[in-house]
């Protein structure tokens, strides 16, 4: 690593400056392949933005990484925001998505499955019915089972998904599946939609294929 030199750009980086930064003073002279999975990620982040890109594609940036690693990466994703850079960030991580993104375009086997903007979501109310006040007639216990002819009955498109836990209903179908359930204080379930309920609808939809 003590090889990093990066002649080409318009001004000569400040190589130990970013090393400290990324916690990799202690490897300067250490080959990368010696360096750990994490250590490697958190080289490669660092290499990215030496020529000081406007547009920086990530791809699952901080796998390998220990938590304090993370929540510096997450720390400089903000910072590289505040400075006006445009960040494409691939990743299952959804505390990451929840933490810094803007937009969420989120894929299913190539399909766009969602294209919103955070403030859009967070601005999308839904209800969080525990499964224990459900009646089993209107969802079955689980994740819906393949077959179970459930998503044909009429009553799913009152649901945004449904666990052994929960079941998440839309703000529009709301009043009629709370009056279905028989629960009568729907409102005391209220809250703002979140990412992690774009992957759990994509995941209850293809239970009952």
């Amino acid at each position: 690593m003590a090889a990093l030199q990066a002649y080409f750009f318009s001004k000569k980086p400040d190589i130990d400056s970013l090393l400290t930064e990324f916690d990799l003073s202690g490897e300067k002279d250490q080959l990368a392949d010696s360096l750990s999975g994490g250590q490697k990620r958190r080289v490669s982040f660092l290499l990215s933005l030496i020529p000081e890109p406007k547009l920086l594609i990530l791809d699952e940036p901080a796998a390998g990484m220990d938590y304090q690693s993370v929540e510096k990466f997450n720390a400089k994703i903000k910072r590289l925001k505040s400075e006006g850079r445009t960040i494409l960030l691939v990743t299952h991580d959804l505390y990451q998505i929840e933490s810094f993104a803007d937009r969420i375009l989120l894929l299913d086997s190539g399909v766009v499955e969602e294209n919103i903007s955070v403030a859009d979501l967070n601005n999308e109310i839904v209800y969080q019915f525990p499964a224990s006040l459900v009646p089993a007639g209107l969802v079955p216990a689980g994740l819906v089972p393949a077959g179970s002819g459930f998503l044909s009955d009429g009553i799913s498109d009152d649901i945004v998904y449904a666990d052994s836990d929960s079941v998440v209903v839309s703000e529009s179908r709301c009043a009629d599946f709370a009056a279905k359930a028989g629960i009568s204080d729907p409102a005391r379930f209220r809250r703002a939609k979140r990412a992690g309920d774009i992957f759990r609808r994509i995941s209850f939809l293809e239970g009952g294929k």
